[in-house]
């Protein structure tokens, strides 16, 4: 879903200053600390101001080396384990002084294991590091032995489940304590690899030995079964002997029973239901099937990226800045099918903290209704500088394929006045019919050209480069643009009496891209939506009869490209 502030951050900056949110943006840069399975963790970052971020993770006895580029409140990049060639993935995700962070190894391919993925929660540590704690890159102290229990058995230990033996048809691992770490055999056929191997959170790293050279590989277990991986390959094996017998199911564990009182979250005490929509209200449509409506004494402000702020009467002014606004937005659901997704609430959750760092989520996910569709709400509040309390709250429902949203962001008090109001409107959004221009529909072609060139005694260059496309409209709604660009270059030399020493001459060929996915028209916008969720959004205008039209089509930067037929 593209970011909220792509579309809305020229009208929100000036609002941000009025409400005492804006201020330098935070970096990543600090030391933050967490509790793990095994221990204390220690997440250690330091980001340039170009962005770039490098820095240590250190957890049960391993470190990390992060190498990673941090863009707004995230952080991605990679990380190499300590003394082997063991790779990693890393995406963070920064919550005021909370990090979220998550951990994937990289197969050899470079793409992440969705088994071997981890994810921890740290926070930030203020001030000088606290001397009890371990240090970046030390291994964490081992806390002291838990007496037991009154009654217990003060020599059984817990075992490890790593430790046995597993097989399949094709291989044999032995694995064994060494001293903390693990050592073992790996048998194939009647090949023999001795092996080391340390824990790394829930799963086993390590390098086993072949003719003299070493090898990287992995190990993670589901319940008796033990996923080995190395070289992209994958060996799946089962523990022998009697520890391998799977647990059978408690008949006595009765499953709780349902919570009669746990339906639909409600709005909070005092908070007005939502009115139905009035008569007089105006209607505001999407070309590809969305409607909203909202209060006549509104007014509708398009923005770029398909986005829209809804103004209301009397808005609050300060300094002569407002201090509330709301804003329609929406953006390709990628596959999203409920709005209480915690993928969603995680997104939406990061473009806020980007927007304005200094909010906290206020309550759970509420349940709300666009329409006869399922849609949720998030609350963020916060106080600024001058005492003065505020809020944002982003609605949001899955509709056609589309995340739609109504965000407002101002001093609570402005947006609790209006909350009535502003549940009414998002109660009204919903599907409707597509539009489809048929004047639009056709074979477009376009076509640039641009030639240049540089002259002086030793050197004379000249270049042109063609740029050739067409845009073909179906009337059902396909669309498909193809693109063609060549270069071509040329060169001569002289020497200093004016002599020809050489030339040089260079052609790309030409290079073409295609495009297929559905275009959407009316009301002067032209909406293509391409298959690989990019898109696009024109003002739209079409001149002439027959096969001399044209289509005019201008971005909301001011850029014009002229099709004719």
């Amino acid at each position: 879903m593209r970011s909220i502030t792509a579309a809305v951050l020229g009208t929100v900056l000036p609002l941000l200053a009025a409400l005492g949110l804006a201020a330098a943006a935070p970096t990543f840069t600090g030391t933050y600390r967490g509790e793990g399975e095994e221990g204390a963790i220690t997440l250690e970052l330091d980001e340039s101001a170009q962005g770039s971020v490098t820095g240590t993770f250190s957890f049960h006895g391993t470190t990390l080396q992060i190498t990673a580029r941090a863009e707004g409140n995230r952080l991605a990049g990679t990380a190499m384990l300590t003394g082997t060639p063991i790779r990693f993935a890393i995406h963070a995700l920064r919550q005021a002084e909370k990090v979220t962070l998550e951990v994937s190894e990289l197969d050899a391919a470079g793409e992440p294991e969705p088994e071997a993925r981890q994810q921890f929660i740290l926070t930030r540590v203020g001030g000088a590091p606290d001397p009890k704690a371990p240090a970046a890159g030390a291994p964490a102290k081992p806390a002291a032995p838990a007496k037991p229990a009154a009654g217990s058995n003060p020599l059984a230990r817990t075992s490890d489940p790593f430790i046995g033996t597993f097989k399949n048809a094709e291989m044999t691992v032995v694995v064994k304590s060494a001293s903390g770490r693990y050592q073992g055999t790996i048998t194939l056929g009647k090949q023999v690899f001795p092996f080391t191997a340390r824990k790394v959170g829930s799963k086993l790293v390590g390098t086993f030995k072949s003719a003299g050279d070493q090898f990287a590989f992995s190990a993670v277990l589901a319940g008796t079964t033990l996923k080995l991986s190395t070289g992209g390959v994958t060996h799946t094996l089962a523990k022998q002997g009697a520890s391998a017998r799977a647990q059978r199911a408690n008949p006595l564990a009765a499953r709780k029973p349902a919570n009669p009182l746990a339906g639909a979250s409600r709005p909070a005490s005092g908070t007005p239901a939502a009115r139905p929509r009035q008569a007089n209200w105006k209607v505001l449509r999407h070309p590809v099937g969305i409607a909203i409506r909202y209060p006549a004494t509104w007014t509708a402000k398009p923005l770029p990226d398909a986005a829209y702020q809804l103004i209301p009467p009397k808005p609050g002014m300060e300094n002569g800045q407002p201090t509330e606004a709301y804003f329609i937005l929406g953006a390709a659901a990628g596959g999203l099918s409920q709005p209480d997704d915690p993928r969603l609430v995680q997104l939406l959750e990061g473009q806020v903290m980007q927007l304005a760092p200094f909010l906290q989520r206020s309550g759970d996910v509420e349940s709300v209704k666009a329409g006869s569709e399922p849609g949720a709400a998030l609350s963020w509040e916060g106080t600024n500088q001058a005492g003065k309390a505020i809020r944002a709250r982003m609605y949001v429902v899955l509709i056609k394929g589309f995340a739609v949203c109504l965000f407002e962001l101002g001093y609570k008090e402005r947006l609790t006045a209006r909350d009535q109001e502003v549940r009414a409107i998002f109660a009204t959004l919903g599907a409707s019919q597509e539009a489809l221009d048929p004047n639009v529909v056709g074979a477009w072609r376009w076509l640039e050209t641009r030639s240049g060139g540089a002259s002086h005694s030793l050197q004379k260059t000249q270049t042109v480069s063609e740029n050739r496309a067409s845009l073909t409209l179906e009337p059902g709604g396909a669309a498909r643009r193809t693109e063609t660009y060549h270069f071509m270059a040329s060169s001569t030399f002289n020497n200093s009496g004016g002599q020809n020493t050489g030339s040089l001459h260079l052609d790309s060929g030409p290079q073409t891209t295609v495009k297929e996915g559905r275009w959407y028209a009316g009301d002067g916008r032209l909406v293509l939506l391409w298959s690989d969720d990019s898109g696009e959004e024109y003002h739209y205008q079409v001149q002439g009869a027959g096969g001399g039209r044209r289509l005019i089509l201008r971005t909301d930067k001011g850029s014009v490209e002229v099709w004719g037929q």
